[in-house]
Formats: structure tokens, sequence, C-alpha cells
């Protein structure tokens, strides 16, 4: 059965269709708004695969509508949220999409982490770091830069 949907406030910039991991605040930042009273709700895109993933971002922007025309951007060039907004992030059991890291293809079933940009990247098992925190697995294939179609999987893996 899928998760419920998660909200989070964002503790820093995300952009969209990223891994997303638990953000970091101070007891108190009364600069944000809302004011921010601890960090256990909040949220940051994933920084590699070494750290636990929440979950996927919202694949939207925060931009106001009519602006992706008229600058002829793409989506990426927008956050998803800034410090203090709201952002949807996808749980364990949803489907969404995000974006290949740099450098990789994605293989259809092939399970996958997070790069230091919070892109997906194929899960290494004879990686050196201990512990890779794997957050989806494809439903489709792609190369750099494409936006797949994942189903969100959360779970660690150990290598030996």
């Amino acid at each position: 059965m899928p998760a419920q949907t998660n909200s989070r406030v964002a503790a820093g910039t995300i952009g969209p269709f990223k891994f997303i991991q638990t953000g970091a605040m101070v007891a108190s930042d009364p600069t944000s708004n809302p004011p921010f009273t601890g960090g256990e709700l909040t949220a940051l895109q994933c920084t590699g695969a070494g750290v636990e993933i929440l979950g996927i971002g919202a694949e939207w922007t925060n931009a106001m509508m009519g602006t992706l025309i008229q600058t002829s951007l793409l989506p990426q060039g927008f956050p998803a949220a800034t410090k203090g907004q709201g952002i949807r992030v996808y749980g364990d059991g949803e489907e969404t999409i995000i974006m290949v890291g740099s450098g990789y293809n994605v293989v259809n079933d092939q399970l996958l982490v997070s790069d230091a940009s919070g892109n997906a990247i194929p899960l290494n098992p004879t990686a050196t770091t201990p512990v890779q925190w794997i957050g989806a697995r494809a439903i489709e294939a792609g190369i750099a830069g494409d936006v797949i179609r994942v189903s969100v999987v959360l779970r660690n893996y150990v290598s030996n």
C-alpha cells in the first residue's frame, strides 16, 4: 500500500524531482516564514548515496504560471521549494519521476541511489561506501539528464 502524502518544509533550496533527505535546522529560526521550531519535518535535496533518503520531491516548480513559457527555461531551472516553503515528498510505494544523474545510464528495474545533486544513479554494489541508501526502482530506462518514471523504494544497502 502506498505511503501517505508526505509534506515537509524546505530547509534550503530544493529542485524539482530530486531525492530528498531530512533537513537540519537550528532550534529556532525566526528568519523563516513561518518560523521553524525544529528540524524533524524539514527537508533538503540529497547530497549523495551515503545519506538516508526520505523520498522524492515534487514534480513541479514554485515558479509563477507562465514563467516557464516566457523564459523558455526547463523546469530544473526553477526550484520546487526554497527555505521555509512546503514541499510534497513522494514516499515508499508511490510512483513519480526523477532525473538521471550526469554520466549515468539507467535500465528498467534498476535500484537507484542519489548523486551529490539529488539525481538518480544506479546502485553500485561494489562501492566503498559501507551503506548506500536506495531511493527508487526504475520503471523505465533513461540516460543522463532524462527524467524517468520510478517507484519509490526506501531502504539501505550494506556492501560486503
